[in-house]
């Protein structure tokens, strides 16, 4: 139910049982027992329905964990936050509880997960706050079509020249390990500051992390299926430099297995 068809639902049924009580009122005015238990039901239904309207609208104070976040780009034309004018519910892995049904948003510049805190207004607008990453261990974006599973990473020291610690799409586990870092980057154009967004592709083989760009040097993580691998890609047309995440997940999922007898590229 959407927040307005509740609020609705909440005013109408406010409506509808003070109209009951004034009624009974009249009716049951020798029945005091009678009035005050009809009374308390009614307080009952109105507190558990303001509770479930407000629990939709405002944000579990575990979560109130961080810093105001001030948008800072409004001036660029650009825009650093992931699919920002797509709909989409989330679920935030939060210490060890989950958060499920809640408006999550991904600033790709800065790494933040933010969330909108609809309790309080600051100048105008919703207040909103960049959750402390120390308590994120991930969260998942659910779009009308597609899905996003981000988990927070802090690499071993010996990863740390091309891995740095933060937020990972992951698509796919299994022989590799797949990620995506939703990032973008700043370049100055006539003064102003200017946005782009710029996704990176790691692929971990079991001994080391290696960034996808080009189809050389994703073929040579294969090893001595790299043969395999190039005639389906080949067959498939698929270029990395511009493979979606599904692509590249099914070519890993197709190298999973190769070790199975009589598995053919198809």
């Amino acid at each position: 139910m959407t927040k307005p068809a509740l609020f609705l639902l909440l005013l109408l049924t406010s409506l509808n049982l003070s109209g009951q009580s004034a009624i009974s009122g009249k009716i049951s005015s020798n029945n005091d027992d009678g009035n005050q238990f009809f009374a308390s039901l009614i307080r009952q239904q109105k507190n558990y329905l303001e509770g479930l309207y407000y629990k939709s609208v405002t944000v579990p104070n575990e979560l109130i964990n961080g810093k105001e976040y001030i948008p800072y780009f409004f001036k660029s034309g650009t825009n650093p936050l992931l699919r920002v004018n797509m709909t989409r519910k989330a679920i935030l892995f939060f210490r060890e509880m989950q958060f499920k049904n809640i408006y999550l948003q991904y600033d790709t510049y800065r790494d933040e997960v933010i969330i909108t805190d609809y309790s309080r207004t600051t100048d105008g607008r919703y207040a909103q706050i960049a959750l402390n990453r120390d308590n994120i261990k991930g969260f998942n974006l659910y779009f009308d079509y597609d899905s996003l599973l981000f988990r927070y990473f802090n690499f071993p020291s010996e990863y740390s020249e091309k891995m740095k610690d933060g937020f990972y799409e992951v698509c796919y586990e299994g022989k590799f390990t797949f990620l995506v870092r939703h990032r973008s980057t700043v370049y100055n154009k006539e003064g102003v500051d200017k946005y782009e967004y710029k996704p990176e592709k790691y692929i971990f083989n079991g001994s080391e992390w290696a960034r996808v760009t080009t189809n050389g040097s994703f073929l040579r993580l294969f090893g001595k299926q790299e043969k395999e691998i190039s005639t389906l890609m080949h067959k498939s047309k698929i270029k990395v430099q511009r493979a979606t995440s599904s692509q590249i997940a099914e070519i890993l999922r197709y190298y999973d297995t190769l070790e199975k007898p009589g598995v053919q590229p198809n």
